[in-house]
């Protein structure tokens, strides 16, 4: 007997979204996973009606003017809030929106609770990651180098003109005016490849965010996961990581910084440079906490779940 068959629609290969689906179609056996790629545009409805389990889109606002096609779709909202650049808050029109999908998931609590009374289906799922790529953690001795990756021109719809990540902005001059070392896999400019990624992590132990907003940030915690310590910005799912953290061990590997600006950087840096075993018990603390909640292996079921439900 075979698997039913389920469309996965990510983006583009070897980056975020198709990383987080291959990774699922590893940990959930329960379905034969097709991909289609939607840098080549929608895919026919041939391809929907030939995957009779269902479609999941892992972005919400590819579709958003086709109704039709949302009734078909699993997606999810990766980001902190809907539109993070034009409304903060829950309006009628975004509950018809979200509940105008098959099945729909959020990837941070906050969002969850302001969704959640008006999407009664709603599901909260994280970005799970797959500790079979990172199976061993940082190791610089009593080196601490620092490191970011991501998009550093990722734009906002509807405000092109917001650095939403903050390294140009903020990172990049906190960290001339420091000195201190610092590792950069920018995806326009010294993109590396996903297979490669557990490599480079084990070239520094402090991972750096200076984000607007994030969703649940998949290079945050593959970074917790190789057993960095965290300075970033309280937002996205790093304030309830940091909660939980604190309710299990008592400590933390997060440090949050207390504003989105040069000198918060600068002071965070210049606490940790010369920190290195501050630095090893951070990232210990970050590597214990990813494997215990945020992992494939804690969070396959409620996947293989929420691509089983029929709403």
């Amino acid at each position: 007997m075979t698997n039913p068959r389920f469309l996965l629609l990510p983006d583009v290969p070897d980056w975020a979204f198709d990383v987080n689906l291959r990774d699922m179609a590893e940990y959930v056996p329960d379905f034969d996973f097709v991909f289609h790629y939607m840098k080549d545009g929608a895919p026919p409805d041939s391809l929907f009606d030939s995957c009779e389990a269902g479609a999941y889109l892992p972005w919400h606002a590819q579709f958003k003017h086709r109704p039709e096609l949302m009734a078909r779709l699993h997606s999810s909202l990766r980001a902190q809030s809907l539109w993070p650049a034009e409304k903060p808050h829950v309006t009628a029109e975004d509950a018809e929106y979200v509940n105008g999908f098959r099945a729909f998931h959020v990837v941070t609590r906050r969002a969850y609770d302001a969704l959640k009374p008006h999407c009664p289906r709603l599901s909260f799922l994280t970005n799970p990651v797959n500790m079979r790529k990172f199976p061993r953690a940082s190791g610089l001795g009593r080196d601490v180098v620092f490191s970011w990756n991501g998009r550093a021109g990722h734009t906002c719809l509807g405000a092109r003109d917001l650095d939403v990540k903050g390294f140009r902005s903020f990172i990049e001059p906190a960290m001339k005016a420091t000195g201190a070392p610092l590792v950069v896999a920018d995806y326009d400019k010294s993109r590396i490849a996903h297979k490669d990624m557990p490599a480079w992590y084990r070239q520094a132990n402090v991972t750096l965010s200076a984000s607007l907003y994030e969703g649940a940030s998949n290079s945050i915690m593959e970074a917790m996961a190789s057993g960095h310590a965290i300075i970033g910005t309280p937002v996205g799912n790093l304030p309830e990581i940091q909660a939980c953290q604190l309710e299990r061990f008592g400590v933390t590997g997060i440090l949050l910084l207390r504003e989105r600006s040069v000198e918060a950087i600068t002071e965070a840096v210049e606490r940790l440079r010369h920190e290195p075993a501050r630095v090893a018990q951070m990232g210990e603390i970050n590597r214990a906490e990813i494997a215990a909640r945020w992992s494939w292996e804690v969070w396959a079921d409620h996947y293989a779940q929420f691509l089983g439900a029929i709403q």
